[in-house]
């Protein structure tokens, strides 16, 4: 049997998880193909808004390792040129981009017209997200209308709404498939909680950024009646935007408490979901 080669560009990989959902995306998504098909991975060799690289991790190199193999790049080894190299030595099946915007335009414009690309927006074309920064995402996607790219490519929406998304912004796209993200495995060591009258337990799991909303809760929670404890398992991504989640937190009640886990790596998120 002759397994399809799939080529992954995403900005970030395990063990990456301060920008969140779209990482355990793309982690799912290689856990449950990695055995069907032959899997490379071309990702940043550190998280986001970091310095330094990560620890124990070889970096501008293949490295084979749980069944697919994986690049850990430096800076500067994203660029079209390398892309262009990385193309011709893999010669893939098909081309996955894990994100609308960042460094995906340089596989965009290496790989668009070979028909092999399936471009997954992650919600980076939803209004609100289209919203911040708007100048530059503006100039970006005409740029990509200009050039008839989506003429060329698959973009994988995970919802009718999305889907939705991708078709006001390039409504002449002929190729949008719905397909849902896939869940991460589970077990059944997730016991049920008993829940107390007149108290309710609460986690927010997510990024600090205005996308997130995080202060539309806080400011709801002003407004609760009984005892309520919310841990946010959150990473930092917008320092400004913290700075007036912090404020809103100090405004709460006294029966409201807030538990702060910052910048967890995703393991330790279900140990606070089951004591929550």
């Amino acid at each position: 049997m002759i397994r399809t080669k799939l080529l992954i560009f995403t900005d970030w990989f395990t063990p990456a998880f301060k920008a969140g959902g779209p990482i355990r995306s793309i982690v799912n998504l290689v856990d449950r193909f990695k055995h069907q098909h032959q899997i490379y991975i071309y990702t940043s060799d550190r998280d986001l808004h970091d310095t330094v690289p990560f620890e124990n991790i070889l970096s501008d190199q293949w490295i084979e390792q749980d069944g697919y193999t994986i690049y850990y790049h430096s800076p500067g080894k994203m660029n079209y040129a390398r892309v262009k190299t990385v193309l011709k030595e893999l010669d893939p099946d098909k081309i996955y981009l894990n994100s609308m915007f960042s460094n995906m335009i340089y596989p965009l414009l290496a790989a668009a017209r070979s028909g092999k690309v399936i471009l997954a927006p992650r919600g980076m074309l939803r209004p609100s997200a289209l919203a911040v920064k708007p100048i530059r995402k503006y100039l970006y996607l005409s740029l990509l209308r200009s050039l008839n790219i989506d003429q060329y490519i698959t973009f994988h929406a995970t919802s009718e709404e999305e889907k939705k998304d991708i078709k006001r912004i390039f409504p002449q796209a002929p190729k949008v498939t719905i397909s849902p993200n896939l869940p991460c495995a589970v077990d059944d060591s997730v016991k049920p909680l008993h829940k107390n009258s007149g108290e309710l337990n609460m986690v927010f799991v997510g990024r600090i950024h205005p996308i997130k909303n995080l202060i539309f809760l806080l400011q709801v929670l002003r407004q609760i009646k009984g005892q309520l404890h919310l841990d946010l398992v959150v990473a930092t991504d917008d320092d400004t935007y913290w700075h007036e989640c912090k404020i809103a937190i100090e405004e709460l009640t006294s029966s409201v408490q807030v538990n702060i886990h910052l910048n967890h790596p995703h393991h330790l998120v279900k140990p606070i979901l089951e004591s929550a």
